[in-house]
């Protein structure tokens, strides 16, 4: 059994990846800058004296800056698996199909979704081995900065194909599954 590239189905699931990738962006970003736990205790320093509460304790504060990045996070672990589960489908998809183009890429792409799946799940679920969790999350970032790569050669490589002429269409098959000419 064959399916193509472009089909609904393969479309429909690139776009699922696309928006779990999205997500996951979103909220490394936003947990990372301006959800941090400094700038949340930063912020303390200001509201916490308006409001008149200058006495709770730095470990409260913390306390209460981990709840604040509680959602955020639970967002980017829920994205995560999403993305993971799609990228083993769509790899085994290419896989069944024995579609050798970009093949290196694929794997890599495999390699960098499970690292980052192995690592973000062991961050998340045992967040108490703090030993383990220094190289874990080094792990985890470098296989971050990796899928950023991958993501860009992937688009410039679209992109390349859609305006150097040798595959114009690209985008828009991808997009909605037709040729324009």
């Amino acid at each position: 059994m064959h399916i193509n590239s472009f089909s609904a189905p393969m479309r429909i699931l690139h776009w699922l990846i696309v928006v779990c990738f999205m997500i996951l962006a979103y909220t490394e970003i936003m947990n990372m800058y301006f959800f941090s736990k400094e700038a949340i205790m930063k912020s303390f320093e200001f509201s916490f004296s308006a409001l008149g509460y200058q006495d709770i304790p730095p470990l409260d504060r913390l306390f209460i800056a981990r709840l604040e990045r509680r959602d955020g996070w639970m967002w980017h672990y829920y994205a995560g698996i999403g993305f993971a589960v799609l990228s083993v489908v769509r790899f085994a998809i290419f896989t069944i199909n024995k579609d050798r183009r970009y093949h290196l890429l694929h794997i890599s792409l495999f390699t960098i979704v499970v690292t980052q799946a192995v690592t973000g799940y062991s961050l998340w679920a045992y967040p108490h081995i703090y030993d383990w969790q220094i190289i874990t999350r080094v792990i985890h970032h470098y296989s971050i900065w990796a899928l950023y790569c991958v993501v860009g050669i992937h688009i410039s490589h679209v992109l390349w194909l859609e305006i150097g002429g040798k595959d114009t269409g690209v985008i828009s098959r991808m997009i909605g599954g037709w040729r324009n000419r």
